[in-house]
């Protein structure tokens, strides 16, 4: 059964209310998780997610539908009014259903998004929400080996699985998909393309004057606990253990991975990427 928009925010104002979010407060830091897919965002999510005064959504601007990944609005939302809603005024909805009052308990409210999302709305989101609440904190969260975030985005698709939930049987999934052949100048098409989005939006964020801290893949996954810290401390949240079920899905080398790894290697020896073939 289809629901209107009005049963909607009301199902979502009951919710609210019985889990003790409806007439709290807004003087908590509002955050953006913004980076590219597979550069660990999801991981940072859930990380943050686990500070016990922390709210934290997923890609609530994806394309046809809206990722909660919460609690509060359970897991993904695909309702044809509220998606319009969203689309014909991402501030208002950002302020209605993401930045609204909630319990005095909470000290931080953010959600991921995407650069593919900008694309999308043609900027708007971070131009028109970020221009009138300069308050609101940005973490750039980037993978700087382009190398890698392109073969995590074929295995992804090839094995339809954007999180691990079993082990097992995702590496039966990665077996079963065997080595991949990568053609080097599509290679470096997609290198200069995802090193451009760096460019574009970090000059978009100088533009804004925003308030941005900086973090790597690597800072994440090999410092951790130090790079955690900083984000929690940039986020004026107490320094709390913070912790994710979630695994590191491949754990197999280039060279394992990429059946032609050292014609690639080779191609791009003496050019600006042969820093992203370190194996």
């Amino acid at each position: 059964m289809k629901l209107s928009s009005e049963k909607i925010n009301r199902l979502i104002n009951e919710k609210s209310i019985r889990l003790g979010l409806k007439k709290g407060q807004t003087d908590y830091q509002k955050f953006i998780i913004f980076s590219n897919y597979r550069c660990g965002s999801n991981f940072l999510m859930n990380l943050l997610k686990s500070h016990r005064n922390v709210v934290c959504y997923s890609e609530v601007f994806f394309l046809d539908r809206i990722f909660w990944a919460s609690k509060i609005y359970g897991g993904k939302e695909e309702n044809r009014e509220l998606i319009k809603e969203r689309d014909q005024d991402e501030s208002r909805f950002l302020k209605k259903h993401i930045y609204r009052e909630y319990n005095k308990k909470i000290k931080a409210v953010g959600f991921k998004l995407h650069y593919k999302d900008m694309h999308r709305h043609e900027m708007r989101i971070l131009k028109d929400y970020i221009t009138n609440n300069p308050d609101t904190k940005i973490i750039h969260l980037k993978r700087l080996n382009h190398l890698d975030r392109y073969i995590s985005t074929i295995i992804t698709q090839r094995t339809n699985t954007a999180v691990m939930v079993d082990e097992a049987s995702y590496k039966n999934k990665l077996e079963a998909m065997g080595q991949l052949s990568l053609d080097p100048e599509v290679c470096g098409r997609e290198f200069e393309w995802r090193s451009s989005e760096h460019e574009t939006f970090g000059k978009l964020l100088e533009e804004l004057s925003a308030n941005v801290i900086e973090i790597s893949y690597n800072d994440l996954t090999q410092r951790n606990k130090e790079t955690v810290d900083d984000v929690t401390k940039f986020l004026s949240l107490s320094p709390v253990e913070l912790e994710t079920t979630q695994k590191k899905q491949n754990k197999k080398k280039k060279p394992e991975l990429i059946s032609n790894y050292k014609e690639l290697k080779h191609h791009f020896s003496n050019t600006k990427w042969d820093y992203l073939f370190d194996e």
